[in-house]
């Protein structure tokens, strides 16, 4: 008896079973989040993003996340960016964590691999980490980008905006 209710179980679970579609389907609508009430809305100041490691990443992530917004950068008489992100409140809590904790915007791993070419093959599955060696991906220039000790991003604001 107890043989046939975990047979008949384990039917049922596969008969309910979400196939590869399905389950593609299921993840893209968790992303989508309801923003008809209104969005939310999230600033960071980022000391520099003058590297294209920083600008890659931003705008990778927030289209994985599905936000939208833009960079306001001023040169002068330092290198600051404002970052304006707009989205459902998952989505940017997500990017929240990813741009205050995970970016490395200081470039902590990366500091002794600017010389050495082995290690251009580690890079992340683009899930939006930071652990990749992406800082010489576009090959164009001879000389790798310096990362900015000094660097870092904070959150400013972050609130509800008007439908």
């Amino acid at each position: 008896q107890i043989q046939a209710r975990k047979i008949k179980h384990e039917r049922m679970n596969d008969e309910r079973k979400l196939t590869r579609q399905q389950r593609k389907e299921k993840r893209a609508r968790k992303l989508e989040e309801d923003t008809s009430q209104g969005v939310t809305v999230a600033l960071y100041l980022v000391r520099d993003m003058s590297h294209r490691y920083h600008r890659t990443k931003v705008d990778l992530n927030a289209q994985q996340n599905g936000i939208t917004g833009g960079v306001l950068e001023v040169e002068r008489p330092t290198n600051l960016a404002l970052v304006i992100a707009e989205g459902g409140p998952k989505a940017i809590k997500r990017y929240t964590r990813l741009m205050t904790v995970r970016m490395k915007w200081r470039g902590e791993n990366f500091l002794g691999d600017v010389e050495s070419d082995d290690d251009d093959n580690n890079e992340d599955g683009g899930g939006g980490g930071g652990d990749g060696n992406n800082h010489e991906e576009d090959g164009g220039d001879d000389a790798p980008q310096k990362f900015n000790p000094n660097n870092s991003c904070e959150l400013v604001w972050t609130g509800m905006g008007a439908k």
